[in-house]
């Protein structure tokens, strides 16, 4: 009994400072979260460039109304050779600055499915930031995507060893995914 009472300020301290040290690693949990959220916000923030770009030199090539997901092989191509001549390789600093946008925006793609591979992310969560985004400009990304792949001779290798690869497995990513529900509403 008089060892108990000698050691009960011991033990107390014990039982507080394991608490302190649960309550410090569930903190350090939510800061982590955090800190990993605010990256994908910044590399989201990074990409928008790119999907701009997109759009703007879409809209000089397609006829009105025209929809990169109802081309044909033939047009795809037709594309593909209109943008690397005017956008990928141009001498004009404008036109090359959308092409250069448009490079960040799959690099930013292509890392972000790699960091989810590697377990930095959670593929949730990166879809949760931009996979709408993503799903939304599929169509558009592959054509990009495939026009880089075709000027810089990659479309003989095979998909794993090009660069970028990781965009094609992202693309699929974001287009299965379905948000998850908003508290209070049905589906």
């Amino acid at each position: 009994m008089e060892w108990l009472l000698q050691n009960l300020v011991s033990i107390l301290a014990l039982g507080v400072s394991m608490v302190a040290l649960w309550a410090s690693y569930r903190s350090a949990q939510r800061s982590a979260g955090l800190e990993r959220a605010n990256t994908l916000v910044q590399i989201y923030d990074r990409m928008r460039p790119g999907r701009e770009a997109m759009a703007v030199i879409w809209r000089r090539w397609a006829p009105e109304g025209r929809k990169a997901a109802h081309l044909t092989p033939a047009e795809r191509k037709e594309f593909e050779d209109y943008y690397n001549a005017h956008f990928h390789n141009a001498s004009d600093p404008a036109d090359k600055r959308l092409s250069d946008d448009i490079h960040t925006l799959l690099h930013e793609l292509h890392h972000v499915y790699e960091r989810t591979e590697k377990g930095d992310f959670s593929l949730d969560r990166v879809l949760g930031t931009f996979g709408h985004a993503v799903a939304m400009d599929q169509h558009w990304l592959s054509l990009y995507l495939e026009a880089h792949w075709r000027d810089h001779g990659e479309l003989a290798k095979s998909r794993e060893t090009r660069f970028w690869n990781k965009v094609p497995a992202m693309l699929d990513a974001a287009a299965d995914w379905t948000a998850p529900p908003v508290a209070g509403q049905s589906a």
